[in-house]
């Protein structure tokens, strides 16, 4: 995550002619234009969560108020709003544009003036939008980075297809809906738009917008695989699901032969896999983020499960222990933002 805001940023409202917006002016000299989806407002999570992580990461924003009319012709709609937007943050660096649903087409647009991007359920799949084609067109001729960001339960999106797009970046949240919710799930839905707002911070703080050389980036941690003995999963249960409360989910049927078991928790994925030949792992590690780590503190001694504090660290509150079979865990306190505060 990236460093948060020193000061909030007061908003000025703008006229753009076309319609209403709100300037977060912090006196950076790059711009982040924040674009409404056709019922999703600037104002809605994953848009004022992107619009704080742009702020926190050394970005103006221009947030455009507005709200599609049906009968109006959407290409029209979002082009006249898009280019009054950049139009208004032109300067030396190239404003970078965040974009929810009907607003991806803006993509044509943003392709021919080279700006980098963030699509946040972009109209991709022809089974679910119409206009589809006119997207995927700007997606494929964009010369500059961009990240897509969809789930599997919204029939607007295609990993396959995101996965086509040359010089794209795609995060895919399994069985999150067009607002990116997991229907029914709150814990599941939070931890979409944490997994959400952690890849536009990590999009916003490469390289500036007027980079437009798309390539290699690293976009975070998918997931942590640590291995178990065989005949390991009745005891990691008991211990990754009992004792520290992460959540079991079905392997796919294609890995589920090789035994082991998977886990989820808020923000992390671990994946236990069986080793034959099993060592465990005492030096090389995970370093989880916790809530109340001294409940976690105090859950693992009631169960006998030596601690070794480190207070090594200014500011850094932690301790290791490890699991059933040997393998080192780092526990962080997850308000103190353990090593990546500041950095």
């Amino acid at each position: 995550m990236t460093a948060r805001t020193p000061a909030p940023v007061r908003p000025t409202d703008v006229d753009l002619g076309v319609c209403r917006a709100q300037a977060f002016d912090g006196g950076a000299d790059r711009w982040v234009v924040l674009l409404p989806g056709a019922n999703y407002p600037v104002t809605a999570p994953l848009l004022w969560f992107a619009r704080e992580t742009a702020l926190a990461g050394g970005w103006n924003v221009l947030a455009v108020s507005d709200t599609f009319n049906g009968p109006d012709d959407p290409l029209r709609w979002v082009e006249e709003r898009a280019e009054a937007a950049i139009q208004h943050v032109d300067g030396p660096i190239p404003p970078l544009l965040i974009a929810k649903s009907l607003t991806s087409l803006a993509a044509p647009l943003v392709s021919r003036l080279g700006l980098s991007a963030v699509w946040l359920t972009p109209l991709i799949n022809a089974a679910g939008t119409s206009v589809s084609q006119l997207v995927l067109d700007g997606l494929a001729a964009a010369p500059a980075p961009c990240l897509l960001v969809g789930g599997t339960a919204d029939p607007t999106w295609d990993a396959a297809i995101a996965r086509s797009i040359p010089g794209a970046e795609v995060l895919e949240i399994s069985d999150a809906d067009h607002l990116l919710q997991i229907p029914g799930d709150v814990a599941g839905s939070v931890a979409a738009l944490h997994r959400v707002v952690s890849a536009v911070a990590t999009f916003v703080a490469g390289p500036k917008a007027g980079d437009h050389q798309p390539g290699l980036r690293l976009t975070g941690v998918d997931h942590v695989q640590l291995a178990i003995p065989p005949n390991g999963e009745a005891t990691a249960r008991a211990f990754y699901g009992g004792l520290l409360g992460l959540r079991e989910v079905a392997k796919p049927d294609a890995l589920a032969s090789r035994g082991g078991c998977w886990f989820v928790g808020f923000g992390i994925h671990l994946h236990l896999g069986v080793a034959d030949d099993f060592q465990p792992a005492r030096k090389a590690h995970p370093a989880v983020s916790v809530v109340n780590l001294s409940v976690l503190r105090h859950r693992l001694t009631e169960a006998e499960v030596p601690i070794i504090e480190d207070e090594s660290v200014p500011n850094v509150r932690r301790f290791y222990a490890s699991d059933p079979f040997g393998n080192r865990l780092e526990l962080i306190e997850d308000a103190d933002r353990g090593f990546t505060e500041g950095r």
